[in-house]
């Protein structure tokens, strides 16, 4: 779970922020550079895990059900996100810590990888991306997911009896996710000149969403494991939380609201000309 900025995005996806009111603007060749890499090391990382993993012949139904669900759900919250705004930004809610939890405790890599592959690409399609935007944003979930699963397998593997280090494996797995994630959106947006210190502004509460999109994974993939019917308790306890959430940053922004307009009101009432009364109603509105 973690908040995609929309000029960035859990969406995870990135290159989606937009300025309200911006135009179009042509990539700078340092963009580009990392648009390719990310493509380049997206299609490398479902290569090596074909390789190592020719075929899931030998998956059970339930796994299947379990890679179809969470698709489902991640699909959903990739085309139809919680979008907040923050000053002249939107920025769109993800879960995709918590997605990425449960496939890795419950599939193989292979089938974790494609089944976020195949909800990425549909996400974009969906939402009607453009061609760059899309393969970065594919690029880049491959190359996370990638890098998270190489990690928690290599510290210890899920296997039929899930024990605690097995689970803490895969939720350091999800850390690594969320931090390549983060840092190749935050390149793009750096080499196209956004300045660091707006994502440093947002760190703690991306680290704080992410870390609750694990442990919901964490509980919702231990329940699975022993039980496959609470997968379907996995969609509406997902769509409540996302809920709870989208209610919290709609009072806040309402609180700002609110205090907008005391500000506006205490600095109306002081200016008795008619030009400053406007500047500051103006300033306020920008």
């Amino acid at each position: 779970m973690g908040l995609t900025r929309s000029q960035r995005g859990s969406g995870s996806l990135g290159l989606t922020r937009s300025r309200r009111g911006s135009g179009s603007m042509r990539l700078p060749g340092a963009t580009w550079a990392l648009v390719a890499a990310s493509v380049v090391g997206g299609a490398v990382t479902l290569a090596v895990a074909l390789w190592r993993q020719p075929a899931p012949a030998h998956l059970h139904e339930g796994q299947w059900i379990v890679a179809a669900a969470i698709g489902a759900l991640a699909l959903g919250s990739w085309v139809w996100p919680v979008v907040v705004y923050r000053g002249g930004e939107s920025e769109a809610l993800s879960m995709d810590e918590g997605f990425f939890v449960i496939l890795a405790l419950l599939v193989p890599p292979l089938v974790t990888l494609g089944t976020l592959w195949v909800a990425t690409v549909l996400a974009q399609a969906g939402r009607r991306r453009s061609a760059v935007k899309s393969a970065f944003n594919v690029g880049q979930v491959l190359i996370a997911a990638g890098a998270g699963l190489s990690v928690s397998r290599g510290i210890a593997a899920p296997s039929g009896s899930l024990s605690a280090g097995q689970v803490a494996a895969v939720a350091l797995g999800a850390a690594v996710y969320f931090v390549i994630n983060t840092f190749l959106v935050a390149s793009v947006m750096v080499s196209m000149g956004t300045p660091w210190r707006e994502f440093t502004s947002d760190l703690r509460i991306q680290v704080s969403l992410a870390g609750a999109g694990v442990l919901v994974g964490v509980v919702l993939g231990l329940a699975i494991h022993e039980h496959l019917w609470v997968v379907a308790l996995a969609i509406p306890g997902l769509v409540l939380e996302r809920r709870l959430i989208s209610a919290r940053f709609a009072a806040l922004y309402d609180r700002a609201r609110m205090a907008g307009l005391y500000e506006i009101t205490l600095e109306a009432n002081r200016a008795l000309r008619q030009e400053a009364v406007l500047e500051t109603i103006l300033g306020a509105c920008r």
